[in-house]
């Protein structure tokens, strides 16, 4: 089973990879400005997305061998639940910030302002799909713990058709300055469409009951982001204007306060918007805390795992 599951877990990476060669047909400096877009996009989708799929497959197999439909969808869509929280604000935040953290990053000796540049437009249209590329890591290893690995297979195939046509197009209908980050766009496009694939046809196999939840708790992200969206770029904007004679420890500084600034803002209004997911989670912790003091095997691991 190991073919098709390469395949469908690797569509976004095999999207990236077409871009990087169809960008030496948009110029020669378009791959590296693609590749450092990449790096920075790669280490939020590696903390939530990765890490969350990889503990979700055995949870789910344990739970397709006792046949609970039930507990795969409420494991599932505390997983969604979660990736929104987080991934969500990640993608905002980067496509705010793309060329500020670009630049600090970055620009030094060879990577001029206008390599600063390039990047930046390419990781802000990246940046839109970290939050698909996340939940689609959490949706595949569904299929696969159902043994229906054929299903992402196909549809990460039909992604990387689509892929390739968009780039096509877009390197022909873009812009000059702008044709790379088409190819970024169309890689975050397709991991959009790529989750609606699999929703629809996930749906059809677990069901969608409690779903509304899900809903829910997507519009208050929404909402969160937003407005932490607007707080980030605003105190970024204030404080690169004041510490600009500081050269890079004055990037570093602003940087490091406008994130700091930001988290503090998205979790301190998230506890009073999304108080009940704050519960649920503590709750989930003080029930393994107690456990684990108690020498006990978590009599419900299944539903803790993913935490």
């Amino acid at each position: 089973m190991m073919g098709p599951v390469a395949i469908g877990m690797g569509a976004y990476q095999v999207n990236v990879m077409v871009d990087g060669i169809l960008a030496l047909w948009v110029a020669p400096w378009a791959p590296s400005a693609l590749f450092c877009a990449e790096m920075v996009v790669y280490l939020p989708l590696g903390v939530f997305g990765t890490s969350i799929g990889t503990v979700l497959l055995p949870t789910f197999s344990h739970q397709v061998v006792a046949s609970n439909i039930d507990e795969i969808r409420t494991t599932l869509f505390r997983a969604v639940r979660t990736l929104l929280f987080l991934a969500l604000p990640a993608s905002v935040a980067l496509v705010i910030l793309a060329q500020p953290v670009t630049q600090l990053l970055y620009e030094r000796q060879a990577f001029d302002a206008v390599s600063t540049v390039r990047s930046a437009r390419a990781m802000a249209f990246y940046a839109p799909g970290i939050l698909f590329f996340a939940l689609n890591k959490a949706l595949v290893p569904v299929f696969y713990a159902l043994q229906q690995p054929l299903i992402p297979m196909r549809i990460g195939l039909g992604v990387v058709a689509l892929n390739f046509v968009l780039n096509i197009v877009f390197i022909l209908t873009w812009p000059e300055g702008y044709q790379h980050a088409g190819l970024a766009f169309a890689t975050s496009y397709c991991a959009f469409v790529e989750t609606v694939v699999l929703c629809r046809v996930l749906g059809g196999r677990i069901g969608s009951a409690g779903l509304g939840s899900v809903v829910i708790s997507a519009v208050k992200a929404v909402l969160l982001t937003l407005v932490m969206g607007i707080v980030v770029g605003g105190c970024h904007h204030l404080l690169a204007l004041n510490l600009v004679s500081f050269g890079k420890w004055g990037q570093v500084a602003a940087m490091a306060i406008t994130i700091a600034v930001g988290v503090a803002f998205y979790f301190s209004a998230g506890w009073l918007l999304c108080r009940d997911e704050y519960r649920s989670l503590a709750a989930r912790r003080m029930h393994r805390g107690k456990a684990n003091t108690n020498g006990q095997a978590d009599p419900t691991p299944d539903s803790q795992d993913m935490d």
